[in-house]
């Protein structure tokens, strides 16, 4: 199943926050080389249970990681995070109850489509590098 950006529940949303956040963390973590679980991992099962004040302590962690990423990361970051909870009812957002499994479903189709984003980014360079090379390697 692919993500649709059309969907409106409470739980797909607040689990495509929660990849997002542990998207971009995992970013700024790979960044310094910190090989540890993100916060958005660790609160997972808190954040299932009580949202709206788990989503409070994992946004607040992702603070000091907007420098780490730089500035076209932090904006696309920014803005997606943005656009996501546009999408929210007031009153959905600020419902403390817990999420039913298509949490689950959002965190997951969200994760991939930024997953393919990146390796698309990352094949992308690899191929400007190895053309770069190949034509280095011609003018010697």
């Amino acid at each position: 199943m692919a993500l649709d950006t059309e969907i409106n529940d409470r739980s797909y949303l607040y689990g495509r926050l929660l990849a997002v956040a542990d998207k971009m963390e995992r970013l700024a973590l790979n960044k310094k080389d910190i090989k540890r679980q993100t916060s958005a991992k660790r609160y997972m099962n808190a954040f299932s249970k009580r949202p709206f004040k788990t989503w409070k302590t994992i946004e607040l962690n992702l603070g000091p990681y907007w420098d780490t990423i730089g500035p076209r990361s932090s904006f696309f970051y920014s803005r997606l995070i943005d656009e996501i909870m546009a999408k929210f009812e007031h009153d959905d957002f600020v419902d403390n109850g817990q999420l039913d499994t298509k949490f689950l479903l959002g965190y997951h189709c969200q994760l991939y489509e930024l997953n393919k984003k990146s390796d698309k980014k990352e094949n992308d360079n690899t191929e400007e590098n190895d053309n770069t090379e190949t034509e280095g390697d011609l003018n010697e």
